[in-house]
């Protein structure tokens, strides 16, 4: 008993070291468990793991002073450290609290919470939009219902079969009702599916493209609009081509070389000059990609010049009109009122029912025409795509002989020389008839 007594004065202040261990590590156990859990799990592995530490110095220090502590006081030290055992295996157990938090927070960071759209509010009010229509152009087809398909969607967005069908019916020319009778089908769908047939083969619209580009007439001079419309005509198909997705059919070297022989000789001449300085790079396959920049280059070009056309003054052209022979009765061409000849106003547009015109002599018929404005085949003021009536043209053996121009049997220049040739063969006719009958009447 004196040994315990003498080891407890020595060893006092160790057994002060042990109590305020378990002091600390108790108020260390009372703080983790104070934490509330969340997804920061990491924070409380750190905690609880210092705890579990400073747990471990205590009771290494009652296991080496235990044999010195007074019997009244080892009961509690005992019962301090079973408590502090225990609180430290049921905030290991919290762990799971943690994991479960944790597992919760990334649940709603992967699944976002649903956005309710906003959407803009519109400044003006804009005119109700109809859905566009179709007159039977086959190129126009595709382009047409790709844009009707859009609107008509944003306006039903309820995907009704039955407005749709009535919709589409009213988007129809009176003309493609009539032939194709749309009326009959159940559904929009079939509506197309017929409409596809008829005017949506690629392979005949991208004919019918390349076909209006081929008719497309040859430039003649400086003619700026007239070179800015083919450019644009170019464009056009291509772009039609490009939505049909048979760029080949305008790429062909025959079409290539079809418009480059629509242009005027300046800018064909620009053009083999632009090819000839990079003649590596022009093949073939490319030619018409080439082409198209050089032409969309000289676009703006022709506007401009075509603009500065526009803007010049016009100036008054003076012209001197010929004179012409006329008879006494021949009104000049500022009061004319009738025919050029003769002044008779039944007949004013039409030469060969004037006598005195049918009267008068080759140089003075031909000055009435000029005058007149009137076409040398048929003697009539008409158009120059007109019909023009070919019933009264010269048909003389001379005139065909030394291939005069085609011309109104008035206006021939040989008249003269027939009908003295044709009096000649009837001479003849009558000397050999007379000769005949009088050598039947001496027999």
């Amino acid at each position: 008993m004196k040994l315990k007594l003498f080891f407890k004065k020595l060893y006092g202040s160790d057994m002060e070291i042990w109590s305020t261990a378990l002091q600390v590590a108790e108020a260390e156990s009372e703080r983790v468990a104070a934490v509330v859990p969340d997804g920061n799990h990491e924070a409380y592995d750190f905690m609880l793991t210092h705890l579990q530490n400073l747990t471990k110095i205590a009771k290494d220090l009652y296991s080496k002073w235990q044999w010195c502590i007074p019997a009244g006081d080892e009961k509690n030290f005992c019962q301090w450290l079973r408590r502090l055992e225990l609180s430290v295996t049921r905030l290991v157990s919290r762990k799971a609290d943690f994991i479960r938090a944790r597992r919760e927070e990334e649940k709603e960071r992967i699944t976002p919470s649903p956005v309710i759209p906003s959407y803009p509010v519109a400044t003006i009010k804009l005119k109700p939009t109809a859905l566009p229509k179709f007159t039977g152009n086959k190129r126009d087809f595709h382009r047409w219902k790709k844009d009707w398909e859009a609107l008509q969607k944003q306006g039903e967005p309820t995907g009704s079969k039955e407005v749709k069908k009535v919709q589409l019916l009213d988007s129809l020319d009176e003309k493609i009702v009539r032939e194709l009778r749309p009326s009959t089908y159940n559904t929009a769908d079939d509506i197309f599916r017929v409409l596809e047939n008829r005017y949506g083969n690629v392979t005949a619209i991208a004919i019918e493209i390349v076909e209006d580009l081929q008719k497309i007439p040859a430039i003649k001079g400086h003619q700026p609009r007239k070179i800015v419309e083919l450019i644009q005509e170019v464009e056009k198909a291509l772009g039609d081509l490009s939505d049909l997705g048979n760029t080949g059919a305008i790429k062909n070297p025959l079409v290539t070389k079809s418009i480059e022989g629509k242009l005027p000789e300046s800018l064909k001449k620009e053009w083999l000059i632009h090819i000839s300085d990079q003649r590596s790079a022009v093949t073939p396959d490319n030619r018409f990609d080439v082409l198209l920049t050089f032409l969309k280059k000289q676009e703006s070009i022709y506007e401009q010049l075509e603009q500065l056309r526009l803007e010049e003054p016009n100036k008054k052209e003076v012209r001197t009109e010929p004179r012409w022979a006329r008879t006494k009765s021949t009104k000049s061409s500022s009061d004319q009122a009738g025919c050029v000849v003769c002044g008779d106003t039944k007949h004013r547009r039409k030469l060969y029912f004037c006598k005195q015109f049918r009267a008068s002599k080759l140089t003075d018929k031909k000055a009435a025409i000029r005058t007149l404005g009137a076409c040398k085949k048929c003697l009539e003021v008409h158009g120059e795509h007109s019909f023009c009536k070919p019933n009264y043209l010269c048909k003389g053996q001379v005139c065909e002989d030394e291939s005069v121009p085609e011309h109104h049997y008035y206006l021939c220049p040989n008249a003269k020389k027939e009908e003295s040739s044709a009096g000649q063969k009837k001479s003849r006719l009558y000397s050999k008839g007379d000769k005949s009958v009088k050598d039947y009447t001496k027999d």
